[in-house]
Formats: structure tokens, sequence, C-alpha cells
């Protein structure tokens, strides 16, 4: 394990190693004495052992056997964290804590990631420079440190595809960068993300982030009702300003020597300590929030983590590691999310199935109204054609009438001359032929009398020709109506009336 480390952290390393076989030969069992609850030099916590002393004479032990000292004695190894975790040791420590020391293969295949093509590279670089602009190894344009952070980031995004790149994260590797070497601190950014749930809050749904959020206001809710009810009449979500708090750890909001303090706490007691922290912000800050609006609230946001001195320090820790805010209590919120969210996405799905339901609906409607329209139009045409054909049909009913008229006057004047025609046969049956009557031996009343006879009897046979002339006329002309009258009804009367005749 020395072999990744500085030359200056390695020694002091051997050295601790050395005072703690020395310490551990003399005094077997002093190490793991508890004294009873003693308050700690610092004063952020009670403490089940004392602590007391040299961090860096504490931790040698602990170090020397590190993977004992977790499986067995966890909580100590907390109280030291909190207690400090001396400059020099950091490096090792950060690996420690995080497990990247068991990750070799992360350094050893860091060099091959660079060599790759990352499709997020332009981004990066965007924001690579937006990334600590005030700290003097950041903010020249292309510094070491500034290259470095570029690297990880390209690193990590080809490492972790489904991530890739999430805007924030090279706060993390920049402060990572602060406290060791390239290859180490992208080993410990990958632990980071992988065992502290950042990996799902960096996702692009985002969808862990939205889970933290909801945890957050749950809490403000519990432990600051009156400022959870400010928040809610101003609609100021806790999206809105804490969501750098999560993604990048505060190592965006607060100045680097509090972000690594804060760094030492979260990989030694998890992301709970992120929620401790914000809760404790939110506590010191209560009464000025609680009198301003919304730009006022991120104002103070902005500009208040960045002026916190030593002791406004101390007394955030000492209030995040007060609050009663446990593993428990958050998987309670984070289940009461899950459930109000599949509520929200039922009631979303139910809702998205009626809009479907009712685009077919409205269809069908349109549909209908389209073909009752049609149907319409063509009632309105046939009304109107049956007007057209009662209208034709009383023409043709008139027309019939004084046709029949006709017909009977000239059956009448038929009938006429056919009686005048049997007159006159009757009183020419005495007559074979008028043509060959003799003249000679009659009287002039006979001879006048034939005469007349005769020329009755042509002006009879010509009525008779021109009657049947116009009875032909007549019948060509009821055949044409019956042929025109679409519903035969002429074609009935007249059956009717031949039928009343015979």
């Amino acid at each position: 394990m020395t072999s990744n480390l500085d030359p200056d952290t390695a020694k002091l390393l051997e050295k601790l190693e050395e005072q703690n076989s020395t310490t551990s030969s003399n005094f077997p069992h002093t190490s793991k004495k508890a004294l009873g609850k003693v308050r700690t030099d610092n004063g952020l916590f009670w403490s089940e052992e004392y602590i007391g002393g040299d961090p860096i004479d504490l931790w040698g032990p602990v170090i020397a056997d590190w993977d004992d000292c977790l499986k067995k004695r966890p909580k100590y190894i907390k109280k030291l964290v909190r207690y400090n975790i001396p400059q020099p040791l950091r490096c090792l420590l950060w690996q420690l804590l995080s497990g990247a020391d068991k990750q070799r293969y992360l350094i050893e295949g860091y060099a091959d990631l660079l060599k790759e093509t990352s499709p997020h590279e332009k981004t990066i670089r965007r924001d690579i420079d937006r990334t600590y602009p005030d700290h003097p190894k950041f903010n020249s344009p292309n510094s070491p440190l500034q290259e470095s952070m570029f690297n990880i980031m390209k690193a990590y995004s080809l490492y972790d595809k489904e991530v890739g790149y999430c805007q924030g994260n090279a706060f993390i590797a920049g402060l990572l960068l602060l406290e060791m070497p390239e290859e180490e601190a992208f080993a410990v950014f990958v632990q980071i993300m992988r065992k502290y749930n950042m990996r799902e809050m960096c996702k692009p749904n985002m969808a862990e982030l939205a889970v933290c959020m909801y945890q957050l206001e749950c809490l403000i809710e519990e432990l600051l009702p009156d400022l959870h009810v400010h928040f809610q009449a101003q609609g100021f979500r806790a999206s809105v300003y804490a969501s750098s708090w999560f993604l990048t750890l505060f190592a965006s909001t607060a100045p680097p020597n509090l972000a690594t303090r804060i760094m030492d706490f979260v990989l030694s007691e998890g992301l709970e300590f992120i929620f401790r922290l914000s809760m404790a912000v939110l506590s010191v800050c209560n009464r000025d929030l609680l009198k301003q609006d919304i730009e006022g609230m991120l104002t103070h946001f902005q500009k208040e983590l960045v002026k916190c001195d030593e002791i406004t320090v101390q007394v955030l820790f000492d209030v995040a590691f007060t609050l009663k805010i446990t593993s428990k209590k958050l998987k309670k919120f984070e289940k009461d999310y899950h459930t109000r969210r599949a509520k929200e996405t039922g009631d979303v799905e139910l809702m998205k199935k009626f809009r479907r339901d009712n685009t077919v609906l409205l269809q069908k409607v349109e549909a209908l109204e389209n073909e009752n329209a049609a149907f319409a139009e063509k009632i309105i045409q046939g009304t109107v054609n049956y007007a057209t054909t009662a209208e034709e049909l009383e023409i043709l009913h008139m027309e019939l009438t004084d046709t029949k008229k006709r017909e009977a006057v000239a059956q009448s004047e038929l009938s006429a001359a056919h009686n005048q025609i049997e007159e006159l046969k009757s009183r020419l049956e005495q007559y074979t032929r008028l043509d060959d009557i003799d003249m000679d031996g009659k009287s002039p009343e006979e001879i006048d009398m034939i005469t007349r006879l005769k020329k009755q009897l042509s002006v009879s046979q010509q009525n008779q020709a021109e009657t049947a002339i116009l009875l032909r006329k007549m019948k060509k002309h009821v055949d044409d109506l019956i042929v025109n009258d679409p519903n035969s009804t002429l074609k009935l009367e007249l059956r009717s009336s031949s039928a009343r005749e015979t």
C-alpha cells in the first residue's frame, strides 16, 4: 500500500507502524479498554471510549490493523474520524474508508481509459473551467490539477457509461485531487459513486436525487415545522437549494477546508451525514430564512456557507451530530416516497388511459356526426325530390283527369256516332247499295231522301274515322303518362277504371 503514497506519507506510516508495534508489545490490553463516557477534546460527540491525544498516534494502530479494526470496531473508527483526520494521513484514510485500497484494478486500468474518446469531453471541458473558479490551483487555464480533473471525469464517463457525466461531479474530483494523486483520486471517486449511492443520484433521470429531496423535506417538516410552512408558502422546494449539496457533497458551496472535513464524515458515515449537515445549516439559519423571500433565501444559501468561520463550522457539526436522524427514518421516508410515486404514476397511467379512451370516443363521435350529416343531407335531398315528384305527380293527375274528361266526351261522341250509324244502317237495310238504286220512276221526294242519306252516310263514315284516330292518339298519350309515372299510380288507376267499365 505504501508504494502508492508520497515519500513523506510513506515515511510517516512506517513510523506509526513502528510505534504501534512498540505500544502493543508493552501494553497489550490498553488500546481497547473502555473508560466510560468521556467528552472528547473537540466537543463533537459523546464517546464510549476515551479519545484524546495526538491524532497521528491514535490513527497509527488502526491503520496498521485496518481490516481487523474495521470489522471489530467500526464505531471506534467513526469516533476517530469525528475527532480528527491528520492532513498527512488523509490520502491514505480516504482510500481505506472508501475501500479504494482494495480496488487495484481501477488504478491499473486508469491509463487505458484515458486512451479512449468520451462523447462527453466537450461538456466536461466546458464545466471544468467553471469548477473552483476562485481556487488558485484550479483557476489557471490548463493547470495540472485542472487537467487531472478533466481526466478523472473523462475516465469515469467511459468506465460507467450508464451514468456518463453528471454536472457537479468535477467538484468532488477536484477535492480528491487536493489530497492525493490522480490515479488514487479516480479510484476513490469510483468508490464514492458506487458505495455511497451517488451513482444512482447521478444517472440521467436523477431518480435517487428526487428521493433525497423528498426525504429532506420530510425531515424539515418534522424537525423544523415553522420553516417547512414558510418554504411551502414561498413555493421553495428542496430541489431548488439542496440539489447541489447532495450532487457535490457541499463541495460546490463550502470552502475547500470545510468541504474536506465534510468528505471525511461522508466517507465514514455515508450519505446520511449530508442529511445531517443540511438540517444543521437550516437549523442555524432558521431565523434568518423565516424573514426572507425566495430570492433572499437563495442568496443566503450561496453566501453564508462560504463565510463560515471555525466557530460556525463547530456549531454546524455539533448540531449535525445531535440531530435525531437515523437510517431507519430515512428508509421510512424513502418507502413513503415510492408509495406516493407509485400512486401518482398509477393516477397518471389512469389519466392517460382516460385520455386515450376519450380520444377514441371523440373520433367515433366525429365519425357519427359526419355520418349523420351525410344522412341528413340525403334526407333533405329526398324531401326535395319527394316534393318535386309530388308536384309532377299532381300535374300528371290533372292531365289524366283532363284526358279522362276528353275520353268521356269522345266516348259519348263515338257512342252517338255508333247510334247514328246503326240508325242509318237500319234505314238503309232496305237498300243494299245506294249506288245501285235506280232513280227512274222515283218521285222527287224519294230521290231527295236517297241523296241526303248518301251524304249523311258519307259524313258518318268520315266522323267515325276521325273518332278512331282521336282515340288512338288519346291511348298513346295515356300510355306515355303511364311510362312517366314512377310509382305506376296512373297504371293502377287505369286498371281500376277498366275494371269498373268492364
